[in-house]
């Protein structure tokens, strides 16, 4: 299990929640789908969603998706991946 930890909530976990990739509603792109549970401190049992626009035709929502991803890498100790 995946967890992040955070100090303004606790640690966030994918708990087999939802991680997913599918099309963005325009058909020309890909979003990543998350749903995210706060694992202890005062948010516990909270859920967190986010999509983030991996593939966009909008370069800057592209952008901002790509460095978020690249920030959650970061902050659960993996290497971030360098978008193609």
């Amino acid at each position: 299990m995946t967890a992040l930890s955070t100090r303004a909530c606790g640690r966030l976990s994918d708990a087999g929640h939802g991680v997913g990739i599918k099309p963005t509603k325009s058909g020309s792109g890909e979003q990543l789908v998350l749903t995210l549970e706060v694992m202890d401190g005062p948010h516990q049992n909270r859920k967190v969603w986010d999509r983030l626009n991996i593939r966009n035709e909008n370069a800057d929502a592209q952008r901002i998706a790509q460095r978020a991803l690249a920030d959650l890498c970061l902050a659960i100790g993996l290497p971030s991946a360098a978008p193609d």
